[in-house]
Formats: structure tokens, C-alpha cells, sequence
């Protein structure tokens, strides 16, 4: 009977290890193809933000292309760059801090303005722009130089639309009433820009947009080499001019702009994150969506 009951005793342990090993285990970082991963540096995560991401891209589904979560598309679909993309958002979301919640509404809404119900109509003629001249991208950005959110964000639109080939930025005028030399400095870089200096004389208004008197501006524009200062300065009381202004903060209004900066991506409201990184990324996505890739 001892060895009999021994018998048993070796097949339910053996039983036990089989049933044990055969459950399901928990997400891990193991089998994400983390080679395929556009734009961020995996290299950078530590082990547990490393689950982190993983956990999150196991769980967040593509919003265009590939109808899976993320960490499937990646490693089921060569051709979903949205995929990619989405899993280097993700990336560099979980370096910065943010927790699954948070990455989960900034999917949500870059989703929606990549893939919007409707585009707009933009006026483009006359308007400021810089980037390439044949562009599939073009991006608009209505702008206040007294806005301290464009401070921060318009630099980052310009430096990608003269590094990323294929993307032009065109800038059109929003002035807000509480900053109240926000008309006078949009007024100034359209006379700038009938001189061949809009880029440089914008740059300089970001950088110093504490000083937007009238001197100041004149001040400005002979630092970035307007050529004609007294033509310069007829300009800053055009009644044109002003009108310009004007009719770019009417566009705005019925475009449905209601603060600044607010960019425009072919005609799609964009409402995502306006880091580098992020901008760059939704340029690229839009390169390829133009391109016919997914």
C-alpha cells in the first residue's frame, strides 16, 4: 500500500507543477518588439517603467490601420507606423511621469485630431509662412506674441517646419483683448513681413515679448535688418494693415479658436501634446497619412 500511496502522491505533485506553469502570468516587457518603436529611446527605460509601457501598450488600442492594442500592432503589422509612433508616445510619456490614465486621454485625443470627423478651410493667401515650398503638410498656427504658451510653442513649429521635409507653417494673427499689445505686435510683423523679416522679427518679439512699445518695435525691427524703418513705422498705423489682423482673428473665431496658440494640421484642429517630440511625431504621421500609409 506504501507504494502505492507514493504513486499518487508523485502524480498530484506532478499534476500541481503542470497545472502551476500553465496559468497565465502577468504583462511583462519580454515580448514587446521594442526595436520597432519610433520616436524614443528605449534604451533609457529602467525595469519598471519598462512594465510600465508595456502594460500600457498591451492595453491601448491603435486608432488607425491596425485593429489591435498597441504591443499587438507592433509586433503583427510591419506596415502600422501609427503603431510605432503610438508606442514612442506612450515611451516617452512613461520617462516623463505620466501614468496610464493620463497617456490613455493623450491617445484619445491625438486620435481625434489625426482622424477628425471634419477638416477645415484655411485662408493661407498672404499669410506668413516658412518651411518647403511644395509642402503635403501644411500646418497653421493662429498665434498671439503676447501669449506665453506660443512662447513656448511656436519656436518648436518653426525649427520642424525648416528641418522636416515636406511641411510648410503658415502663421495667422489672434490677438486676445487682455494682452494689450498683442494688435500692435501682430500690426509690426506684418509691416516686417512686407520687408522680408516676419521670421526674424517673430523670434525676437518671443524672446522679448515683455517690451512691445512702439519704440520697442521699431527698436526690433532694425535688430533683425528692416531695411526702410520710416516705411516701418506708417505701417505700424495702416488701417490695412490692421485689417489684415483683423480678418485673421475673424477666421480664427469662426473656425472655432478660442485661445493660443491653436494649430491646424491640414485643415484638423490639432488638440494633442505640443512637446517637440510630440510635435514632430504627429508631422511624420501626417507625412505618411498623405503618403497613403497607415
Amino acid at each position: 500500500m506504501k507504494g502505492h500511496w507514493r504513486g499518487w502522491l508523485v502524480i498530484a505533485v506532478v499534476t500541481g507543477v503542470v497545472a502551476v506553469s500553465g496559468a497565465p502570468r502577468p504583462a511583462g516587457a519580454g515580448d514587446i518588439a521594442w526595436d520597432r518603436i519610433l520616436g524614443a529611446d528605449t534604451d533609457k527605460l529602467d525595469k519598471d517603467k519598462k512594465e510600465k509601457a508595456a502594460s500600457i501598450m498591451k492595453k491601448e488600442k491603435v486608432y488607425y490601420g491596425c485593429k489591435n492594442t498597441i504591443a499587438a500592432c507592433l509586433s503583427s503589422d510591419p506596415d502600422s507606423n501609427t503603431a510605432r509612433r503610438l508606442a514612442g508616445m506612450v515611451v516617452r510619456k512613461v520617462q516623463a511621469g505620466y501614468n496610464a490614465e493620463q497617456i490613455h486621454e493623450m491617445i484619445e485625443k491625438r486620435g481625434k485630431s489625426m482622424h477628425p470627423l471634419k477638416t477645415k478651410k484655411i485662408i493661407l493667401t498672404g499669410a506668413a509662412s516658412i518651411g518647403d515650398e511644395n509642402p503635403s503638410v501644411k500646418v497653421v498656427a493662429f498665434s498671439d506674441f503676447q501669449c506665453p504658451y506660443c512662447r513656448k510653442v511656436m519656436p518648436r513649429l518653426e525649427k520642424l517646419a525648416t528641418k522636416i521635409k515636406g511641411v510648410k507653417l503658415y502663421f495667422k494673427h489672434f490677438p486676445v483683448k487682455s494682452h494689450k499689445r498683442s494688435v500692435a505686435a501682430a500690426m509690426a510683423s506684418l509691416a516686417a513681413l512686407k520687408q522680408g523679416k516676419f521670421w526674424q522679427f517673430h523670434d525676437l518679439c518671443y524672446k522679448d515679448s515683455k517690451h512691445l512699445s512702439d519704440s520697442d518695435l521699431v527698436e526690433k525691427a532694425e535688430k533683425v535688418g528692416v531695411a526702410d524703418t520710416g516705411a516701418f513705422k506708417k505701417d505700424l498705423k495702416s488701417k490695412s494693415i490692421l485689417k489684415t489682423v483683423e480678418k485673421d482673428k475673424l477666421e480664427g473665431l469662426k473656425l472655432g479658436v478660442k485661445g493660443t496658440p491653436t494649430i491646424f494640421i491640414n485643415g484638423k484642429k490639432y488638440d494633442g501634446e505640443t512637446m517637440y517630440a510630440d510635435l514632430k511625431d504627429v508631422l511624420k504621421e501626417e507625412l505618411d497619412l498623405t503618403a497613403g500609409k497607415k
